[in-house]
């Protein structure tokens, strides 16, 4: 009986955190991709607006550019002048990553 509460409960728990893909509802074109030092560096467009975007891994492996879906994560606004946003990348297959606003362009 013990092991079919703890079997339930850790089910019941995966379904809570099970990603909703209706929820990454922001369309990010990714142009191009560097890795650098400090992270992965990506060149988007989101709503026809120029942004950079960054990751702090410091890993090799290299965004395919194309078309992702995302969510804005974090979007605070500290001034009527300064921001800061976050978007969680969903992939193709389940997976997410987290990158950071890091520059905007005219």
């Amino acid at each position: 009986m013990k092991r079919i509460a703890i079997f339930v409960l850790l089910l019941s728990t995966l379904s809570w955190a099970a990603i909703n893909p209706k929820e990454y509802n922001v369309n990010i074109h990714v142009s191009s991709v560097q890795v650098r030092q400090d992270g992965e560096l990506l060149s988007v467009i989101i709503d026809g607006k120029k942004l950079e975007l960054i990751n702090f891994v410091s890993s090799f492996n290299l965004l395919a550019p194309g078309d992702y879906k995302a969510k804005l994560i974090k979007d605070t606004h500290d001034t009527a002048y300064k921001s800061v946003q976050d978007y969680e990348f969903l992939y193709p297959d389940g997976k997410r990553e987290t990158f950071h606003v890091a520059g905007r362009f005219e």
